[in-house]
């Protein structure tokens, strides 16, 4: 039993830490992401002690070891911001641990390569984090391991299948956030945060589109200018670009506008 008056551990700091291993009592261990939650209630406790007690109430309170709990806040602090990501992408506590072998920024560039490739074999995922070398003969992994045209071809073509299935679920969250402003008429409290959840949404959506499906030119009047061109006006999809160029700048939504927007967004999830 941890002894919080030999540690020094005032009453009221004594109830914050005893509701943290309460709650990690209760973490299901069996989640794949509950490495990341252990590491969110450590990080709260250890607001509340020094370094040398929070180790000793992690180990005689908890009954984790020092690797774990060192293991448990690397994880909350390097991959919580890519939770959902994670939780979408049904990423495994193995894979979790394997992310967290990456030095900085490859953390991010690990989840990023996930969500935009799909699943990466775990021997793979260990060469791509810096944890093990690559083989002389790389033909068995993945594409992101061989330097070759038909490695590249496979990358694009795995990148567009993940890609589009992003897109269309941005969309379909897009056309939610409108009903949802249409359902409060356009005012009200949650109109601010419908309206920048919008445009951030948007934004994302012009990317996702811009990257998928057309090339980068450089302007004729502006050559040091490198963009996504898109196709002439007349082109179907420049009506996808001005209903997400209103979503992005929402202020002016209004009704008519809105049943516009949504027309042009339900054309382009539809199978035809």
């Amino acid at each position: 039993m941890f002894d919080y008056k030999a540690h020094g551990i005032a009453a009221k700091r004594k109830g914050m830490l005893e509701l943290c291993a309460g709650q990690i009592a209760a973490l299901d261990h069996s989640q794949p992401l509950s490495l990341i939650d252990l590491g969110e209630i450590l990080d709260a406790a250890a607001n509340e002690v020094d370094e040398a007690a929070m180790e000793a109430w992690a180990t005689e309170r908890c009954d984790l070891t020092l690797e774990q709990h060192d293991l448990a806040r690397q994880a909350h602090q390097q991959l919580k911001p890519h939770y959902q990501r994670l939780q979408k992408m049904g990423a495994s506590n193995e894979m979790l641990i394997t992310l967290l072998k990456g030095f900085d920024e490859d953390v991010d560039h690990g989840v990023d390569a996930l969500e935009t490739y799909g699943p990466i074999a775990i021997a793979d995922l260990e060469i791509l984090m810096g944890a093990a070398e690559r083989p002389a003969d790389s033909t068995a992994c993945h594409p992101l391991l061989r330097l070759s045209r038909t490695a590249m071809a496979e990358l694009i073509a795995l990148k567009t299948q993940n890609g589009l299935a992003i897109l269309l679920e941005k969309i379909t969250h897009l056309i939610g956030l409108v009903s949802r402003l249409e359902a409060i008429d356009f005012g009200g409290r949650d109109a601010e945060f419908i309206r920048r959840d919008l445009t951030v949404s948007a934004q994302e959506a012009i990317a996702l589109f811009e990257n998928l499906a057309l090339l980068p030119h450089r302007r004729v009047a502006d050559p040091d200018v490198l963009h996504a061109s898109w196709p002439p006006v007349a082109s179907a999809w420049s009506s996808l670009y001005e209903a997400l160029s209103m979503l992005e700048f929402s202020d002016g939504l209004n009704e008519e506008k809105a049943a516009t927007v949504r027309e042009v967004l339900a054309h382009v999830l539809a199978e035809r």
